[in-house]
Protein backbone atom coordinates (compact mmCIF):
# COMPACT_ATOMS: atom_id res chain seq x y z
CA UNK A 1 0.00 0.00 0.00
CA UNK A 2 1.32 3.43 -0.89
CA UNK A 3 0.95 6.51 1.29
CA UNK A 4 -1.50 8.08 -1.17
CA UNK A 5 -3.66 4.95 -1.28
CA UNK A 6 -3.80 4.87 2.51
CA UNK A 7 -4.70 8.53 2.88
CA UNK A 8 -7.47 8.37 0.27
CA UNK A 9 -8.83 5.18 1.85
CA UNK A 10 -9.32 7.04 5.15
CA UNK A 11 -10.56 10.36 3.67
CA UNK A 12 -11.72 10.02 0.03
CA UNK A 13 -12.27 13.76 -0.56
CA UNK A 14 -8.71 14.79 0.36
CA UNK A 15 -6.54 16.75 -2.08
CA UNK A 16 -2.74 16.62 -2.48
CA UNK A 17 -1.17 19.89 -1.31
CA UNK A 18 -3.76 22.48 -2.44
CA UNK A 19 -7.53 22.84 -2.62
CA UNK A 20 -9.03 23.11 -6.11
CA UNK A 21 -9.75 26.60 -7.43
CA UNK A 22 -12.93 28.02 -5.89
CA UNK A 23 -13.06 25.53 -3.00
CA UNK A 24 -12.68 27.12 0.45
CA UNK A 25 -13.64 24.22 2.73
CA UNK A 26 -11.78 20.95 2.45
CA UNK A 27 -8.78 18.86 3.42
CA UNK A 28 -5.29 18.69 1.88
CA UNK A 29 -2.19 16.63 2.63
CA UNK A 30 1.54 17.03 2.10
CA UNK A 31 4.23 14.38 2.55
CA UNK A 32 6.91 16.07 4.66
CA UNK A 33 9.34 13.16 4.82
CA UNK A 34 9.80 9.44 4.12
CA UNK A 35 12.34 7.33 5.95
CA UNK A 36 12.94 3.61 6.21
CA UNK A 37 13.16 2.05 9.63
CA UNK A 38 16.28 -0.07 9.85
CA UNK A 39 16.50 -3.71 10.84
CA UNK A 40 19.56 -5.78 11.56
CA UNK A 41 20.27 -8.42 8.95
CA UNK A 42 17.92 -7.27 6.22
CA UNK A 43 16.25 -4.49 4.32
CA UNK A 44 13.64 -2.49 6.13
CA UNK A 45 10.09 -2.82 4.87
CA UNK A 46 8.42 -0.45 7.32
CA UNK A 47 8.43 3.15 6.12
CA UNK A 48 7.87 6.10 8.44
CA UNK A 49 6.13 9.00 6.75
CA UNK A 50 5.65 12.42 8.25
CA UNK A 51 2.50 13.92 6.77
CA UNK A 52 0.83 17.26 7.30
CA UNK A 53 -2.93 17.27 6.89
CA UNK A 54 -4.50 20.72 6.60
CA UNK A 55 -8.17 21.41 7.20
CA UNK A 56 -9.49 24.57 5.56
CA UNK A 57 -12.81 26.32 6.29
CA UNK A 58 -14.50 29.73 6.27
CA UNK A 59 -15.07 29.77 10.04
CA UNK A 60 -13.07 28.66 13.03
CA UNK A 61 -15.92 26.41 14.22
CA UNK A 62 -16.13 24.66 10.86
CA UNK A 63 -12.37 24.15 10.78
CA UNK A 64 -12.27 22.67 14.29
CA UNK A 65 -15.24 20.36 13.62
CA UNK A 66 -13.71 19.10 10.37
CA UNK A 67 -10.31 18.68 12.08
CA UNK A 68 -11.93 16.56 14.79
CA UNK A 69 -13.44 14.30 12.11
CA UNK A 70 -10.06 13.97 10.35
CA UNK A 71 -8.40 13.16 13.69
CA UNK A 72 -11.00 10.46 14.31
CA UNK A 73 -10.35 8.95 10.85
CA UNK A 74 -6.54 8.90 11.11
CA UNK A 75 -5.23 8.96 14.67
CA UNK A 76 -4.13 5.53 15.97
CA UNK A 77 -5.51 3.75 12.88
CA UNK A 78 -4.00 0.28 12.32
CA UNK A 79 -4.45 -2.46 9.75
CA UNK A 80 -2.49 -5.32 8.23
CA UNK A 81 -0.33 -2.91 6.21
CA UNK A 82 -0.52 0.20 8.40
CA UNK A 83 1.31 -0.39 11.66
CA UNK A 84 0.22 2.87 13.33
CA UNK A 85 -0.77 6.49 12.77
CA UNK A 86 0.34 8.94 15.43
CA UNK A 87 -0.86 12.53 15.70
CA UNK A 88 2.21 14.48 16.86
CA UNK A 89 1.13 18.12 16.54
CA UNK A 90 -1.89 20.31 15.78
CA UNK A 91 -1.84 24.06 15.11
CA UNK A 92 -4.62 26.55 14.35
CA UNK A 93 -3.97 29.43 11.95
CA UNK A 94 -5.54 31.72 9.36
CA UNK A 95 -4.38 32.30 5.80
CA UNK A 96 -5.93 34.98 3.58
CA UNK A 97 -9.07 34.99 5.76
CA UNK A 98 -9.50 31.20 5.61
CA UNK A 99 -9.21 29.25 8.86
CA UNK A 100 -6.75 26.37 8.90
CA UNK A 101 -6.01 23.53 11.31
CA UNK A 102 -2.73 21.75 10.53
CA UNK A 103 -2.21 18.25 11.88
CA UNK A 104 1.17 16.48 11.72
CA UNK A 105 1.19 12.68 11.71
CA UNK A 106 3.75 9.90 11.73
CA UNK A 107 2.38 7.09 9.56
CA UNK A 108 4.08 3.67 9.60
CA UNK A 109 3.33 1.59 6.49
CA UNK A 110 4.62 -1.88 5.64
CA UNK A 111 5.81 -1.77 2.04
CA UNK A 112 6.73 -5.00 0.29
Amino acid sequence: MTLGEFIVSRWPSIYPQVLPQGVSTGVTYTQVSRSATHAFGGDATTIQYRVQIDVWADTYGEAKALAAAVREAFSRYRSEEVQDVLLVNEVDSMEDGTRRVSQDYFIYIEEV
